[in-house]
């Protein structure tokens, strides 16, 4: 009846399967860092719209709580599609890698601090 591809086949659809993933990836990686940032954004915002709108404040307030909950949402899956680059992270091999390394930390450091203050601050102005 059918047999399997031959493994060339299969390798190559391997290959192209993960070259798809890895795209897909880093697009969502990106894309919910942004989300991330302008829910927070926007939690702000409707926070104030709230306290100068004392008859709508419940249902901002509302608001605020679903768009709290979403950012967390997007900072998983930005910690998540991290990890996966993490995982899969190939080296450089022109000698650049000493100084992209360093680089790379600094930046996951700086953006620890201000996903971990952006997500306090969306907190405090959640439910304070």
């Amino acid at each position: 009846m059918w047999s399997s591809p031959p493994a060339e086949i299969q390798a190559a659809r391997t290959a192209d399967f993960m070259k798809a993933f890895f795209i897909i990836n880093n697009f969502a990686h990106d894309l919910f860092t942004g989300m991330w940032t302008s829910m927070v954004l926007t939690i702000y915002l409707l926070r104030r719209s709230a306290d100068a709108h004392v008859q709508a404040a419940s249902e901002i307030r509302n608001i605020v709580g679903l768009f709290f909950w979403l950012c967390i949402v997007s900072l998983g899956i930005v910690l998540g599609s991290g990890l996966v680059r993490y995982i899969y992270y190939k080296p450089e091999t022109d000698g650049s890698e000493q100084v992209k390394r360093g680089l790379l930390i600094f930046k996951h450091a700086l953006f620890t601090v201000i996903f971990a203050g952006g997500t306090f601050l969306a907190y405090w102005w959640t439910f304070r």
